[in-house]
């Protein structure tokens, strides 16, 4: 598959804080199903949550190939996410992200 720059970028971005900071604590996270905050908040700070949203409403605006690259390189640091134990975390997870979301929306200024 042929990627542009930018969803390299993003890919690459994604597999380094894959590899440094999900997959050494992966199997230990799996073992004790859980998964911390502080990851989460990371991967909000480095733009790999909220990226399909527009940037005029605090978003990446990145393509939907760019977020599936980023996801195949989360999934590749912590398979777990997608296990049966964790999934109820991640929902109540992207209940958050989603809240928020909503907030960010709801807070842009009449006429936007």
């Amino acid at each position: 598959m042929i990627l542009t720059e930018q969803q390299s970028m993003i890919r690459s971005m994604a597999r380094q804080f894959a590899r440094e900071r999900l997959q050494p604590h992966a199997a230990k996270w799996d073992r004790d199903n859980y998964f911390p905050k502080e990851a989460l908040a990371e991967m909000g700070q480095l733009g790999l949550l909220g990226m399909c949203i527009p940037e005029e409403w605090g978003g990446a605006g990145a393509d939907s190939l760019s977020l599936a690259v980023a996801l195949e390189e989360i999934a590749a640091g912590d398979a777990a996410c997608g296990c049966k134990r964790s999934r109820a975390n991640w929902r109540a997870m992207l209940r958050i992200i989603d809240c928020c979301s909503v907030r960010i929306i709801l807070s842009l200024p009449d006429g936007q």
